[in-house]
Formats: C-alpha cells, sequence, structure tokens
C-alpha cells in the first residue's frame, strides 16, 4: 500500500516534511495504517548525500546542488530516538539503515 505523506500528519512529520518532530510517535496509528516496520535511512540525509556528491556524476556535478528530498541528520536521530523509547531497540541496523518492528 502507498501512503502520500503529505495526507497525513504523522507521516508527514516522520518524512521530515514538518517542521519539527513531535516528543512521541503515535505508533498505533502507523499500526492502524497498516505499518509493520519502519526503515529509517541513515544514508539519505542531506550531510550523507552532500558528502557523496564529489563523486558523483552528471547533474550532481555542480556545487551548488542542495538535495531536497531529504532531511538533516539531527532529525532522523530524534526520530529514532523517540522510536526507540517507544518500541525499544532497532531490529536491525547496519551503516545504511536502521529498522523498528512496528509489530506488537
Amino acid at each position: 500500500m502507498l501512503f502520500r505523506s503529505e495526507n497525513d500528519a504523522v507521516l508527514r512529520e516522520l518524512s521530515g516534511l514538518a517542521p519539527s518532530v513531535s516528543g512521541r510517535i503515535d505508533v498505533n496509528h502507523l499500526r492502524s495504517l497498516g505499518f509493520s516496520h519502519v526503515v529509517l535511512h541513515k544514508d539519505r540525509t542531506r550531510q550523507a548525500l552532500s558528502a557523496a556528491l564529489p563523486s558523483a556524476v552528471g547533474v550532481y556535478q555542480r556545487r551548488e546542488y542542495q538535495p531536497f528530498a531529504s532531511m538533516p541528520r539531527e532529525v532522523l536521530e530524534r526520530i529514532s530516538r523517540r522510536f526507540e523509547r517507544e518500541l525499544g531497540a532497532a531490529t536491525h541496523e547496519d551503516a545504511r539503515v536502521r529498522v523498528f518492528q512496528l509489530a506488537p
């Protein structure tokens, strides 16, 4: 099932489209939407994408390129800490992703 994050306040916040991250993440709301896992992409933060630019080819060769479909690393870490408080430790983590299981 595909969701458009701009249509849902919780998804908008988690995708980095909202201006701030609330103190608590509504895990039950995500479950009610049918989500069983949340995958946080550590390699898609603004800092990670900007660091990859020097080695990129083609359209990304311009220095003023700013990745806009990403969130600052600090926001990702705040979201991650809130999931940890609600759900416990991530069920999987590596250099690229951090996965939380929503199913009880």
